[in-house]
């Protein structure tokens, strides 16, 4: 889980400053002419773009930061009602591919989806997750 959650930090701080870095040098190659105005506008944009989807992923991750240097994940029972995402597989062999369960955790009387595999609908885990990146463990199956 913590492995997640530094690769899904280094993503966003890696599109992040390298999305500015980019912006920087296009505005310099700019102003010496070296690039027309058109160009640097549609790059500008699409720079513009990799920035806000850089912010969308840092901004939970930043929310969780003082959870994953103090080591405290929120533990919780819960039983998985069903799976949010369903996607057949490109292969063609007719095999389906659940992710993203749908958890409804009994002590807080509250569903949440997070980002976790090998889950069974019905079954209760004991899962221990960060709550604004939604990255998940389970701990143990509970029976």
């Amino acid at each position: 889980m913590l492995n997640t959650y530094w690769s899904l930090l280094a993503l966003g701080l890696f599109g992040a400053i390298f999305s500015l870095a980019l912006f920087a040098v296009l505005l310099v190659f700019t102003r010496k002419k070296k690039i027309r105005h058109t160009y640097f506008w549609t790059a500008t944009v699409f720079l513009l773009l990799a920035l806000v989807l850089s912010i969308s992923i840092l901004i939970p991750c930043a929310k969780d930061y003082p959870m994953v240097l103090t080591g405290e994940c929120v533990e919780d029972e819960a039983t998985v009602m069903a799976f949010t995402h369903v996607r057949e597989d490109p292969d063609g062999n007719g095999q389906t591919q659940y992710s993203q369960p749908k958890f409804y955790l009994e002590n807080k009387q509250e569903y949440i989806v997070l980002y976790v595999s090998g889950v069974e609908v019905g079954k209760t885990y004991k899962i221990r997750y960060l709550p604004n990146t939604r990255i998940c463990e389970v701990v143990e199956s509970v029976e």
